[in-house]
């Protein structure tokens, strides 16, 4: 195996750096934020992994904290004057879904999911070798996991302004990718050096959907994990030693970024 870390941890942690409460400010719903990005929250249902709804996932609603909807707004009316948008898998994950991995990992193994996710590895290899953390990124607010898409229709104004009348429907994952998301090789959450973001034994049109999207997203101000394509984190955190633990339900008090988020 190719020793890159995949962890996205801290190496120390205090239970006191946990928040079991939604803060009043800093947070908002992507829904919200940037409407035209095309959400397929895996955890919130049970087409991950895990082949569970994860728990802390009371809902499929994707949640950021401002500043990384600020750089989500700019990279997508880049992908928007492109024919593209983003697609998220995952955002602000609760602690309590990251626990629910590790605690996963250590049950029996039912070979349900292992095909499709972790074929050469086995559950405790996934935390064992860093392949899935408890203390993430995505805790703190500050991750997102993301694919691209063709827009079926975008407006002929390419401002920052743009919005998007139409976007191809996605279908249920099977295998790598959905048929409307550009071809990245391995479809989200797939646990291999295959989808290691520069990993070259893929074809010309797979590295250079990973290099499209990794050159816009970097251009906004985010970091790519690079042992997984799919996964950007913000370069300046608001809260980089703050793990977050409320559950993601479909309601909360939530403030618009702008009328123009695109």
């Amino acid at each position: 195996m190719t020793a890159l870390k995949k962890s996205n941890a801290i190496s120390r942690f205090d239970s006191s750096q946990v928040v079991l409460q939604q803060p009043e400010s800093g947070f908002v719903t992507l829904a919200q934020a940037v409407p035209s990005i095309v959400q397929d929250m895996r955890y919130g249902t049970p087409n991950n992994f895990t082949g569970q709804v994860v728990p802390g996932y009371e809902a499929p609603v994707a949640y950021v904290t401002v500043e990384l909807a600020q750089a989500l707004q700019q990279a997508q009316r880049k992908f928007l004057k492109q024919g593209l948008t983003l697609v998220v898998y995952d955002a602000y994950r609760p602690l309590q879904a990251s626990r629910f991995f590790r605690a996963w990992a250590q049950e029996p193994e039912t070979g349900a999911t292992q095909k499709a996710y972790y074929p050469h590895l086995t559950r405790q290899q996934l935390f064992n070798d860093e392949w899935v953390v408890e203390y993430s990124s995505h805790c703190r607010g500050a991750a997102i996991d993301v694919t691209l898409a063709p827009v079926a229709f975008v407006s002929s104004e390419a401002s920052s302004n743009v919005s998007v009348a139409q976007v191809n429907k996605l279908q249920p994952s099977s295998g790598r990718e959905t048929r409307e998301t550009l071809d990245m090789g391995t479809d989200f959450d797939y646990f291999d050096e295959r989808s290691f973001t520069d990993h070259q034994a893929l074809s010309k049109e797979v590295q250079a959907n990973r290099q499209l999207l990794k050159s816009v997203m970097t251009a906004c101000g985010l970091i790519n994990l690079p042992t997984e394509w799919w996964h950007y984190m913000l370069a300046e955190e608001p809260y980089p030693t703050t793990y977050f633990d409320w559950p993601i339900r479909p309601t909360v008090n939530d403030h618009s970024l702008s009328q123009n988020a695109g």
